[in-house]
């Protein structure tokens, strides 16, 4: 509908005044008695024009109001304030029945090639509700792209390298030498000392030793053959991608990588449950095993950007706005996070792709300077990688705060969250904020059969259609088409049904906003919106038992609804169910 109204506007001014092209905006009034559509375009003419916005704005609207796609066209100090006529609304309307779905798309993307990474959580314990709210914001935004036609990659970043896998498995260890009748007492002291200051304590911890002891009985009580160990683990277990693929230095490295396939092989389960599936599963460790990270670190030394201090290596980040250098090998010769993130962004571009949208959990805010430093010295230009932060979730349960599990022993998991309340209100209700403010999750309010649901007031919405539709057939005894429908589209009427046509043809300019606005927290305000002015409809108007043209008027109508809810509902990844 914007587009329509740009085009109509830009006629004018080529017929007016001869100007073919201006850039100008066409959006909705602040207030809905203004109309339905607004532009600008006169007060960014009056310079060229030498004439004040108020008249420019008076002599366009003369010219537009001849056209009979608009009830009326209104010069407001200097603005240009649209309303469409209804007939036009349901020439429109006709065409939505027709083409479904199809009559939203749009080829925004022209198959440019979008990388979108998110959740990434380190495979050292189960997902939390943060981690569960970036899945579904990335996710979401995965969908509404490829709708508008981008070429998407949905990946994820295994942070399977570095210090935090070494303290999986000095855990996993320590829990395993506790239960031991006899042990190596001088390494239970010093696995219990690195333990007690850094290791992870939740009760899946103590799962992955049982479950080891399961296989191995007490063998590492005392004696420890790595390789019969090793070899003893996979004749038991199957899909064990990294103890088969890396041989361990020790018995903490040999269940590390036996507890990162526990631990990714559960999230990927966690994810199925909420319906989020990966393209590309990306190993941090192979940054490193291909030599990937040297390598970028000779490219940036050749371009001048490395230096030695204090036996470690900096970046000159503070040349390309961060506040200051940062450390990419340390004085002992390992490399820090930075490294890999660089290497791994770098690759990202080799791969080809023209966008990487990285969905990040806020606690890196102060991480993105130094990142989006590093795509400059790399000659990468800075758009091509956009940053959306998400915040935590914090889970209530009559009305108070709920802090922690059982299982995890720190936080509540996605999972616990998903078998209590089910993947369609998680996934809903993730989305009602947008994804950079915290969000409180009230697991009461999820659960409820009510309009307090937003959820549940939304599929109801669709649901309810369904049923009449249902009841229809039932008692006249024929089925309806949409085809037939669209010849009964004349016959509405009313003020509210108005209203209810031009919300759903609006309903592709929501989506392009929300996709070039990276906000896919705005499809449930759409949606709750739809709901309420079809539920408000619905309870005002009869539909069946009326005469025969009203009747089928009025079902053509709320086809459209259902339509567009189970559109809207499937790009969020929640279901549309015909009954509740």
């Amino acid at each position: 509908m914007k587009e329509l109204v740009r085009e109509k506007v830009e006629k004018a001014l080529k017929e007016i005044y001869g100007i073919e092209k201006k850039e100008f905006k066409v959006e909705k009034p602040k207030e809905e008695n203004l109309g339905d559509l607004a532009t600008n375009v006169a007060f960014l003419l009056a310079r060229e024009l030498k004439k004040p916005p108020v008249k420019i704005a008076e002599e366009l609207s003369e010219e537009l109001r001849k056209d009979k796609t608009f009830k009326n066209v209104e010069a407001v100090k200097g603005f240009i304030n649209f309303r469409f006529s209804f007939d036009f609304l349901k020439e429109e309307f006709k065409k939505l029945l027709s083409m479904g779905e199809e009559y939203f798309r749009e080829n925004l993307g022209n198959k440019m090639r979008v990388q979108v990474e998110y959740v990434s959580a380190n495979p050292t314990g189960p997902l939390h509700l943060g981690h569960g709210r970036g899945a579904v914001v990335g996710d979401t935004l995965s969908r509404l792209l490829k709708f508008f036609n981008y070429e998407v990659t949905r990946e994820y970043y295994i942070n399977d390298a570095g210090r935090q896998v070494y303290l999986l498995g000095v855990s996993i260890l320590y829990r395993y030498l506790e239960d031991c009748k006899e042990r190596d007492e001088k390494l239970f002291k010093e696995i219990k000392e690195i333990f007690e200051k850094d290791g992870y304590r939740g009760e899946y911890i103590k799962e992955i030793a049982d479950r080891v002891r399961s296989l191995i009985g007490e063998e590492l009580c005392k004696e420890r053959d790595l390789n019969k160990l090793r070899e003893l683990i996979l004749s038991k277990e199957k899909e064990i991608n990294y103890l088969r693929r890396y041989e361990p230095k020790d018995v903490a490295e040999l269940l590390a990588l036996y507890g990162l396939d526990l631990m990714l092989k559960e999230i990927k389960e966690d994810l199925s449950l909420i319906g989020i599936e990966f393209d590309v599963w990306f190993s941090e460790r192979s940054l490193y095993d291909e030599g990937l990270v040297e390598e970028l670190i000779n490219l940036l030394k050749e371009k001048g950007y490395v230096y030695e201090k204090d036996g470690a290596l900096w970046l000159k980040t503070s040349e390309f706005g961060d506040d200051k250098d940062r450390v990419i090998r340390r004085s002992d010769g390992t490399y820090t996070y930075f490294a890999s993130d660089i290497a791994y962004h770098y690759n990202k571009f080799k791969r080809g792709f023209e966008k990487v949208i990285n969905v990040w959990g806020a606690d890196h805010h102060g991480y993105i300077p130094r990142v989006k430093a590093a795509i400059k010295m790399l000659g990468i230009k800075e758009d091509w990688l956009e940053l959306l932060l998400v915040q935590m979730v914090k889970l209530f349960r009559g009305g108070k705060e709920v802090k922690m599990s059982k299982r995890a022993g720190t936080f509540v998991t996605l999972r616990e969250l998903l078998e209590e309340v089910g993947p369609d209100a998680v996934r809903f209700i993730f989305l009602t904020k947008r994804s950079d403010t915290p969000l409180d999750f009230d697991v009461d309010r999820a659960k409820e059969k009510s309009s307090e649901n937003p959820v549940y007031y939304v599929q109801y919405a669709h649901a309810r259609i369904a049923g009449i539709l249902r009841e229809f057939k039932e008692r006249y005894n024929r089925e309806i088409t949409k085809e037939e429908l669209l010849n009964y589209v004349d016959y509405l009427s009313e003020e509210a049904e108005e209203k209810l046509i031009k919300k759903l043809l609006f309903f592709k300019d929501e989506l392009i906003d929300i996709v070039q606005r990276r906000e896919p927290h705005l499809l449930t305000y759409y949606l709750i919106d739809l709901a309420g002015d079809f539920h408000h409809y619905y309870n005002h108007h009869r539909i069946l038992g009326m005469e025969e043209k009203v009747m089928l008027s009025r079902l053509a109508l709320a086809i459209g609804v259902k339509e567009v809810i189970r559109l809207g509902l499937g790009l969020m990844g929640v279901s549309a169910p015909e009954r509740m």
